[in-house]
């Protein structure tokens, strides 16, 4: 074999690190690689597909997930093959337009990329809308092959017409047709590769798999029915029951010479012992179940999860396989082709409950119940514990059948249809209730519980960790991540996860849920996360049997010298001065030992002391009421301390409790509340703060209305501060160190601006209404309104 064509006309394709990359994340080891591409120069490999490049980057795929020009140059230098990628033509279908602009930049001029081939996978039925995608790679100099997925069980007439219109196109070199169900027979293989050979002018290649052990034989018929390009696989690796083989298409084809013995191709040799290694750990190649699947027209990726789930055994595989079977077939049309997950999946419309609409958990601590089967007896003492510490525990699980018995108002969540097949009677015969995205599992699968749905949807994109009222967007759908973006978006206040080890997943699995905690905790502004058994998750691990201590103060910072208003926190509403009104609603919350007014000004000290209400001075030099806090947390330590403005008559105890608890598990260091503007009024007045916050954050506060639309009009919602704010004791006294106002803070004169500016995040926590504040003299009278009304 030589010029990178084998003797018989025949070229073969290997794409072992694409292909296998299903197995391993795109994740291969250096050696094996050096080892691997120098096999393929040796052997005369004619094109090596070296990865996909995928659209979108993602923090769990590897470097053979993306194939850069910059990663791929030092590896084909000096080979004797051409050097191939493949893309995904889902990833660049935006309803009905076609996203060039995001393909131009995947991609420099052939002449600037060592790339030599790039190879475009689309279903069957939406090839049509490759044209522009594969005008705009010839025009940049490369060659293309067009991967025609699922194309079992189509016409005759299909195939010649699909054939001409490619043929008039003048944009492909090779047309492949790929057998993604491992479902084709040598019969079928005429069919489609006789009307391809004979009417594209251009070369055809064919795509097997292994399913059902016959990736060879149909191959060989392949190449008899005109078929010129075959992909394969050091020992088949790739998704699902993996591909023909490498090492048995080249001892065929060298077979196939006249007077020649059989030949072994012995260069491989050093790539292949590696590899079967792999294959050992992984598992791939032909099965009972992939075989059963294929006849069944279930995807192979379906069952691949099944056999590489530690967590089912052999009845259980089965039992999920044969209800797929008798269904509608669910597991062949919704699981999908390469790259296809990432195609946005909408909420059943069929009757089921929306998940967000429910407030099961919001502002709970919940217990996320894992696979593994808990430790009962420790479970049975963190309820214990729970309820000595006033917790207000939540069980949620991914798995109905770690929920011990007994254990009510357990809420169940998948995003896995193997899993929900497994749980379904077990579901049913305890009742349980169940979060789920109907439509990503299939509504034949759904339809077989007999209780309460929720519906919450789910797309799946790599690298993707965020969630929204339409649903979760997560690298996965393994039920993990659907479950904590789910709680996410529905409220719950701290998550405790029990029965999440990590030891029954494979390496790939793991590793997309380590990659995922690793997001969840950094992009998304929610309260603390930890495991309370063990794990191998990079997360906090903690003990149920840990002392839980409440370490804060309320204060009410009271200045008597109010340039706006005099004497305010001494004014009468009622038959109460202001700062009483304050006082006892902030004790309703907190309790009077956990409360104190923080003051300035002897009038005010003796008041206090005369109502009996703690009191401690502070200087005169505080700027504001912050710089107040900060005094107090100098000389009192605590773990935090709240904020409740002294000029806040009809401040509403439950947000205080509410704010408190968030601070209690939050990551954020400053804490500050919002609720929906009063009127027209309040989103005019300089005396209300205007807040905008994204995902949770402050972005900015200011006295003038914010946001405004372009043409001047304001959005149908806006939020006001409200005036109660937890602080970390640290924040406070960077916060202090600052030694003068911050530029926003001194521009807006709203004092928690101060800390944007010394780069510490608030998080802004929505709030019920909470009265009017008092900032001038005429606003007393608006409150004795207010509290008649």
């Amino acid at each position: 074999m030589s010029d990178s064509e084998c003797d018989n006309g025949i070229r073969i394709l290997d794409c072992t690190l694409r292909d296998g990359g299903y197995y391993t994340n795109w994740h291969f080891d250096t050696a094996l690689v050096k080892n691997y591409l120098k096999a393929c120069s040796d052997a005369n490999i004619s094109v090596v597909e070296l990865g996909f490049r995928f659209r979108n980057p993602s923090v769990t795929g590897g470097k053979f997930a993306y194939s850069t020009d910059t990663m791929l140059k030092p590896l084909v230098e000096g080979s004797q093959f051409e050097a191939a990628v493949m893309i995904n033509a889902s990833d660049f279908f935006t309803e009905d337009v076609v996203d060039l602009q995001s393909l131009r930049q995947l991609f420099s001029k052939k002449c600037d990329s060592p790339v030599d081939w790039v190879r475009i996978a689309v279903k069957y039925d939406d090839f049509r809308r490759t044209r522009s995608m594969l005008n705009l790679l010839v025009d940049l100099g490369y060659k293309t092959g067009l991967n025609l997925m699922q194309a079992h069980n189509k016409t005759d007439q299909s195939y010649s017409e699909v054939a001409n219109t490619i043929k008039e196109w003048k944009a492909v070199d090779v047309l492949y047709f790929a057998d993604s169900f491992g479902c084709m027979d040598t019969n079928e293989i005429v069919r489609i590769a006789s009307p391809f050979s004979s009417v594209f002018p251009g070369c055809v290649g064919f795509h097997s798999h292994n399913n059902r052990g016959l990736a060879l034989a149909n191959v060989l018929c392949a190449i008899d029915s005109g078929v010129s390009w075959i992909d394969s696989t050091m020992t088949g690796m790739g998704r699902g029951a993996g591909n023909v083989e490498t090492e048995l298409v080249l001892q065929e084809l060298v077979a196939r010479k006249p007077n020649s013995a059989s030949y072994f191709p012995l260069v491989l040799y050093p790539a292949l012992e590696m590899f079967q290694q792999m294959k050992l750990h992984y598992g791939w190649g032909p099965s009972p179940e992939y075989s059963f699947a294929a006849n069944e027209l279930i995807h192979p990726t379906y069952v691949q999860n099944l056999l590489c789930d530690s967590r089912y055994g052999t009845s259980e595989r089965w039992e999920a396989l044969d209800s797929v079977s008798s269904g509608s077939k669910v597991a062949s049309s919704e699981a999908t082709d390469i790259g296809e997950e990432s195609e946005e999946r909408k909420a059943a419309n069929w009757g089921v409950k929306n998940w967000i609409h429910s407030d099961r958990v919001r502002d709970k601590t919940v217990v996320v119940l894992g696979p593994e089967s808990p430790d009962h007896e420790q479970l049975d003492d963190l309820i214990i514990v729970a309820k000595e510490s006033g917790m207000n525990l939540k069980f949620v699980a991914v798995n109905a059948r770690s929920i011990p018995t007994g254990l009510s108002e357990v809420l169940v969540f998948t995003a896995s249809r193997h899993r929900l097949l497994s749980d379904c009677d077990y579901i049913n015969g305890n009742k349980l209730e169940l979060v789920c995205p109907t439509d990503y599992l299939g509504i034949e699968i759904v339809r077989k519980i007999s209780g309460v749905v929720y519906d919450f949807p789910i797309s799946i994109r790599p690298g993707a960790c965020s969630v929204s009222e339409e649903g979760v967007v997560a690298a996965s759908d393994l039920s993990l991540m659907f479950t904590l973006l789910s709680l996410v978006e529905n409220g719950a206040r701290e998550l405790i996860l029990f029965g999440f080890s990590g030891d029954a997943l494979t390496s790939t699995e793991f590793l997309l849920c380590q990659n995922f905690l690793e997001s969840f905790k950094r992009r998304l502004p929610f309260p603390k996360i930890s495991s309370y058994t063990n794990t191998k998750y990079n997360i906090e691990r903690t003990s149920i049997y840990r002392p839980i201590t409440k370490s804060f103060l309320l204060v009410i910072p009271a200045r008597y010298d109010s340039s706006r208003f005099p004497g305010k926190p001494l004014a009468t509403i009622g038959d109460k001065s202001l700062i009483e009104h304050v006082w006892d609603l902030s004790v309703k919350a907190v309790g009077a030992e956990n409360a104190v007014v923080a003051t300035d000004d002897d009038r005010i000290e003796a008041f206090c002391k005369r109502k009996g209400m703690n009191v401690i001075m502070t200087s005169k030099d505080c700027e504001t009421g912050t710089d107040r806090v900060a005094e107090v947390a100098k000389k009192i330590p605590k773990s935090f301390y709240v904020n409740v403005q002294g000029d806040e008559p009809f401040v509403d105890p439950s947000s205080i409790t509410k704010i408190i608890e968030t601070a209690l598990y939050s990551k954020y260091q400053v804490l500050n509340g919002m609720a929906l503007t009063f009127s027209d009024g309040d989103c005019h007045s300089a005396d209300v703060p205007k807040v905008v916050a994204v995902n949770g954050e402050l972005v900015y506060m200011s006295r003038s209305p914010i946001p405004c639309k372009k043409n001047g009009t304001l959005p149908n919602k806006m939020y006001r501060q409200v005036c109660i704010y937890t602080f970390t004791r640290q924040a406070l006294l960077e916060f202090q160190e600052l030694g003068r106002r911050g530029s926003l803070e001194a521009t807006e004169d709203i004092e928690i601006l101060r800390f944007l500016d010394i780069g510490i995040p608030v998080r802004m926590i929505e709030l019920p209404q909470s009265g009017i504040a008092i900032d001038r003299p005429e606003d007393v009278q608006r409150a004795k309104e207010y509290r008649l009304a």
